[in-house]
């Protein structure tokens, strides 16, 4: 097998990821990035021609409803305050971010 990743490619990803990887690391990154590329080379040379496109092979539909308020569900800005563990003036009252 010949190596279609380098360990400078895996040092490389590993820095745009802010990765620090041990030696061991990116010899074992670049062994298995290999094996993966190499997979989908092999999976590129199968002749598919023969085989139907398809886009949902289980034969199920998505079922959604109308999306709508139940005003009965809903509760009241008020009730929300109440039950809120602090507040200002009608807000919530919350900590500082920064």
């Amino acid at each position: 097998m010949s190596s279609a990743v380098t360990p400078e490619e895996v040092h490389q990803i590993a820095a745009l990821a802010r990765l620090t990887l041990s030696d061991k690391e990116v010899a074992t990154a670049t062994r298995d990035l290999s094996n993966v590329l190499e997979h989908f080379s092999n999976l590129q040379a199968l002749d598919t021609a023969a085989v139907p496109e398809s886009a949902n092979i289980t034969g199920r539909v998505n079922i959604t409803r109308e999306d709508e308020a139940r005003p009965a569900q809903l509760a009241t800005p008020a009730d929300l305050l109440d039950r809120a563990p602090a507040t200002h003036a009608g807000y919530l009252k919350v900590p500082a971010v920064f």
